[in-house]
């Protein structure tokens, strides 16, 4: 707690954190939320379009990693059967494997200037990427999916350098795009690694990990800040600082509290 300093600059902000990676949500559903936040006095809504499905999908997806061009109609085709592969593990068939398009997006960022609520784009990794898992598979990266006590269905194999290369390469091509939309946070998550697996979670990474962990963690920032954007995370992946490792997770980080933690 020593280390922690009140957000200042821009003033208080009244967010609301939409869940729209698990269940899909229409862009004119968005621009009636975006007039309710308004008209509520809300300052953001942070849109979680990437939180188990993936649910914003960018005109062109081409991402350039590992030596590798992964074509932008092949990783579209995956994302739309990791969204229906969630679907159908959560009972959400409804929303098939739908997603938003940069035009949509276009539509709700400008209408949410327009009412004076700004948007927050939230695209979670290394956990809650039960789609983007599917879809990194489905492109040719082997083996993504963390093991631990089991196959994990949502979070990356941290030392699978293929996988956490071709994630930096989306990152920066998402970042981007909101950066250039006038955006000013972008949120990794960085919650629940792994917590599908039996209480896996932070605890039980072991320091070895958890050092893969805080790395990806200030890889991501470097990304997000050289774009002019405050990264932002939530609490629960910066608790073990009982791990005896030689790094530290990236000041430039803003916490979004959701919980006390795990056991």
């Amino acid at each position: 707690k020593a280390g922690l300093k009140e957000k200042t600059g821009d003033g208080p902000q009244k967010i609301l954190h939409l869940d729209s990676g698990r269940k899909y949500f229409s862009k004119d559903w968005h621009i009636a939320l975006l007039n309710e936040l308004a008209a509520a006095g809300y300052t953001h809504v942070q849109l979680a379009f990437g939180n188990n499905g993936l649910r914003f999908v960018l005109d062109d997806m081409t991402i350039e990693a590992n030596g590798t061009t992964y074509d932008s109609d092949a990783l579209k085709e995956g994302i739309r059967q990791g969204n229906y592969n969630y679907g159908a593990l959560t009972g959400y068939y409804v929303d098939g494997a739908e997603y938003l398009t940069e035009t949509e997006m276009d539509e709700i960022i400008a209408h949410g200037k327009a009412v004076g609520v700004e948007i927050i784009p939230h695209l979670n990794m290394p956990g809650h990427m039960s789609a983007l898992l599917d879809a990194m598979e489905y492109v040719g990266i082997e083996n993504p999916h963390f093991y631990g006590r089991g196959e994990s269905d949502s979070s990356v194999d941290l030392t699978n350098e293929e996988a956490i290369n071709f994630m930096y390469a989306l990152t920066e091509k998402y970042a981007e795009y909101f950066a250039s939309r006038g955006c000013k946070f972008y949120n990794v998550g960085a919650d629940e690694y792994a917590n599908d697996l039996s209480s896996m979670g932070f605890e039980g990474m072991g320091a070895t990990l958890y050092t893969k962990f805080v790395q990806f963690l200030n890889d991501a920032a470097a990304i997000i800040t050289d774009l002019g954007m405050t990264p932002r995370a939530f609490n629960d992946g910066f608790y073990y600082r009982d791990y005896n490792i030689s790094i530290e997770p990236d000041k430039a980080y803003e916490i979004c509290y959701w919980s006390s933690g795990w056991s």
